[in-house]
């Protein structure tokens, strides 16, 4: 094996998969770090969709995991985090959108472990080429301030952006699921990611309420709550903003804004 597909089950990835499928790109298999907390849909669309298209394909659809070892900040003692949920537990800690340790934890290093694990055993090479789905309106993302490609700090694998090369946009994408007959993914992300606009918080309130009101939960437990939140945009904590006019059923004038705006701004390393 030589080259993997990095899935984030998003719209990029997916349109990646149906590429491979038609012969447009290639893969030796796909790559899926579950952090244990995306919404519902996104699984249910992984095993309808993604899953049975990779065993027709002769292509071994891998999902990773999280298994860290980490001290309870409650308790002190060592415990192994299988979550991105758990993690958040054990350090008191809600997912930052300044130090990315989520990602880190639930997303680059179960990948890294899972493909150094097959280095060692001969199953892959060295360096593997990894495929990112990061479109050509996203080219920002994939460059270094000097032009270059934005590579790991790694020697397990090397990033290729063929979307980027080929000059895929993300509407491009949609039109390939599209055309494939497939309904368009959900957006992947995890149900207490802070990248959330709050319509889509809002969203989560009327379709998931047990998951918008856990996200609740895990922030209050946060050391730093309320000075830090899940909904830093707008200074408030989720409690707070759920009980805004029309929360979850209506307008959001008063609490509204780009939806994703934050995640195109930043260095998305979920790759979402």
């Amino acid at each position: 094996m030589k080259t993997f597909l990095s899935f984030g089950a998003g719209v990029q990835t997916t349109a990646m998969l149906i590429m491979i499928a038609k012969g447009e790109l290639e893969a030796d298999a796909v790559i899926f770090a579950d952090t244990g907390a995306e919404h519902p849909e996104t699984y249910e669309y992984i095993e309808e969709y993604d899953r049975p298209l990779c065993e027709r394909l002769g292509i071994p659809f891998i999902t990773v995991r999280m298994h860290r070892i980490m001290v309870n900040v409650s308790t002190g003692e060592h415990e192994c985090a299988d979550s991105l949920r758990e993690a958040i537990l054990a350090r008191k800690r809600v997912p930052s959108i300044n130090t990315r340790w989520c990602t880190e934890y639930a997303k680059i290093t179960p990948i890294r472990m899972f493909i150094r694990n097959m280095q060692r055993e001969g199953k892959m090479e060295k360096p593997a080429l990894s495929l990112i789905g990061i479109s050509i309106d996203e080219k920002h993302r994939a460059l270094n301030a000097d032009g270059s490609w934005r590579q790991p700090r790694i020697s397990e694998y090397r990033n290729v952006y063929p979307l980027v090369e080929k000059r895929i946009s993300r509407d491009d994408c949609h039109r390939i699921i599209k055309d494939y007959g497939w309904p368009q993914p959900p957006k992947s992300g995890c149900y207490f990611c802070p990248f959330q606009s709050a319509r889509e918080w809002a969203s989560l309130f009327r379709t998931h309420p047990d998951l918008f009101w856990d996200a609740v939960a895990l922030e209050e437990q946060d050391l730093n709550f309320p000075e830090y939140n899940l909904y830093p945009k707008g200074k408030r904590g989720l409690r707070r903003l759920a009980s805004g006019p029309g929360f979850g059923y209506g307008s959001l004038s008063l609490f509204d804004d780009y939806e994703g705006q934050a995640c195109v701004e930043v260095e998305a390393s979920c790759m979402l």
